[in-house]
Parts: structure tokens; sequence; C-alpha cells
């Protein structure tokens, strides 16, 4: 399935101004009922809708149809009555096959899966730039037994942490191409959305070699992408993920959505993971001092307590602050 017909000029399509002129005297109400109908390079089959206009106001509830092998009902509602237009979607769609879903609406197949998506979202504007920085509301999305093509996220993070040793295999180009996959059985996350901002913290992946949950935002109107992703290698890791068992790889994403930029702080990760874990064996080797203080001292708190402070003062007194020595692994 190809990328849809270039239209041109999306910079002036955004700027041009929405004609609502048509409501100024529609009067409208019943019932449509279409085969198939095709909007803004959306196709769908068995299209029901309500509709009633009167007063420059346009309300449609609901709308049913299928599409891409699932269906949809939702309501929507365009105010052209005030000076400033406003507009209402809300709604749900079920079932549906994203990839050829994502390819008529962006021009690419960069994720297939099997998605439920939810939606209540207002926004007010005249034109298409103005409606994107006013967009408020929510959505979500929950998506089963899909991939994202194009890249394998474990042999990227594998990757990353070859470069921080002698290995010869260290290349992102082993884990990027067009017959690269990253299978997963769930991707789900839930975003309010202020000003044309979406902002979410609950992104959960699950794959079979590795979980990932991620927080961030992502600016609609600039096409701009803020968000981390933090990648769980679970303790029980073979293969090009073994030396990572157990280690949570932060991932930050920048730039447009469909093709961002990334960066993997393994290193970082790797620094956390040894300092946690020294940490852990002073907290044991401090508890079995106390214990001996305590039967040496016969139980004497005060002298114990001295014991204790001055033992402890070797362990963590002469302890100075490092720099920040990690080497995020860019791409």
């Amino acid at each position: 399935r190809g990328p849809p017909a270039e239209t041109g000029g999306g910079a002036e399509q955004e700027a041009a101004e929405i004609d609502l002129s048509m409501l100024e005297d529609l009067r409208l109400d019943g019932k449509l009922s279409a085969d198939s109908l095709t909007a803004a390079n959306i196709h769908v089959t068995n299209a029901d809708l309500a509709v009633r206009a009167r007063d420059g106001v346009l309300t449609i509830e609901p709308l049913t149809a299928e599409l891409y092998e699932g269906n949809v009902r939702v309501t929507a509602r365009v105010d052209a009555s005030r000076e400033t237009p406003r507009y209402s979607l809300a709604g749900n769609l079920n079932g549906l096959r994203f990839a050829p879903l994502l390819a008529d609406v962006a021009g690419t197949e960069r994720v297939d899966a099997l998605a439920n998506m939810s939606l209540d979202l207002t926004t007010s504007g005249r034109q298409v730039a103005a409606m994107k920085r006013a967009l408020d509301g929510s959505l979500g999305f929950d998506l089963r037994d899909g991939a994202f093509n194009g890249f394998n996220l474990a042999d990227l993070i594998a990757a990353a942490r070859s470069r921080l040793g002698d290995d010869d295999a260290g290349e992102d180009s082993a884990a990027l191409g067009d017959d690269k996959r990253t299978p997963f059985s769930r991707f789900a996350g839930q975003f309010n959305v202020n000003d044309g901002v979406l902002a979410g913290k609950d992104l959960n992946l699950v794959t079979r070699v590795l979980n990932a949950t991620g927080a961030g935002s992502y600016d609609l109107a600039d096409n701009a992408l803020d968000y981390t992703v933090n990648a769980q290698v679970p303790e029980d890791a073979d293969g090009t993920l073994e030396r990572l068992a157990g280690v949570t790889v932060p991932i930050r994403l920048s730039g447009s959505l469909l093709s961002p930029d990334y960066r993997l702080d393994v290193a970082g990760a790797l620094k956390g993971v040894a300092e946690k874990r020294l940490n852990e064996e002073k907290s044991k080797l401090s508890d079995k001092v106390r214990e001996k203080i305590e039967e040496r001292t016969g139980g004497d708190k005060e002298l114990g307590g001295r014991l204790q402070r001055g033992i402890e003062s070797l362990f963590g007194g002469g302890d100075e602050q490092e720099g920040d020595d990690s080497q995020d692994e860019s791409r």
C-alpha cells in the first residue's frame, strides 16, 4: 500500500481559512447511510449517521461505520455560529487493523497491530494550525499482537551496550532496516491534551524479550516529541541482552513523531545499577557489624552507638561526589 496522493502546500493548507459559510442557512434533520465513504483518505463502509443542522450548528450523533476490519462509533459537533468556530469529537474505534489506517493517513506502515482507541476532544479556530494549538481533551490507545516495523528494539539496546566495550558488533545498522521488526503483545497509553500538547506517563509496552514504560509529551502543532521510554531487561535475559539482565535502559525520543531521533543511555543505566548494588552490600555489611558490636558490648547502647558511628564513617564518610561521566549512546 503506497503513500497517499500528494496534495502539496501543507503549510499553506494549515494557514488557509476553513469556509463554514454553508452552515449558516443549512437546515437538516435526518439519517444518512453509505455503503462506502472516503474522508481525509480514510476509507469506511456501512456508514450510518444521524445528522442535524440548524442556526450554524452541525451535530452528528452518532456516526457508526466499519473500517479497516474494525468498527467506529463517534459523535461530532461543529458550531459555526460563533465568531471563532468550535468543534468536538468523541467516541471509540475497536478492532481495527492499524497498519493500513496509518498508511492511508500518514503514508507509512511503521506499526501493525489490532487497535482499540478512544478519544474525547474539543478545539476551536478557523485554520488547521489554530485548531491544532487549541486542541484539548483526552485520547488513548491499546494495540495488541502487533509489531513495530523498521527496527528491532532488543538489538538496538544490545548494540549500544557493545559500543561500551571492545566488541566488534555494535552498529545500529544491524538493528535497522525494512526487514527488522519489534513484535509486541501489547502497546498502550493514555494522554491528556492541553493547548495542542499531548502528555502521558503510563505508556506500556510488552514484548517477548523485554518490557518498557514511558512518559513525556508530544506537541501536535510543532510536531515535536519529547518522550522517555524505560526499557526493562528481565533478570533472566539471555542471548544479546544477557549482559544487561536486570537493567533498565532509558531511551530518549525527540524530533518528529513518525521519524524521531533517539538516544540510549546504557552507560548511565549500568552505573546506576552498580551504585545500587554497592549500597546494598554496604547495608548488609553494616547490619553484620551492628550484630557483632551488640555481642561484644553486652548490649551497652551508648558504647555500641559510638562504635557503630565510627565504623560507618569509615564506609561512607570519605565518599566524594563524582562527576557524571556517563556517556549517552545517540543516533
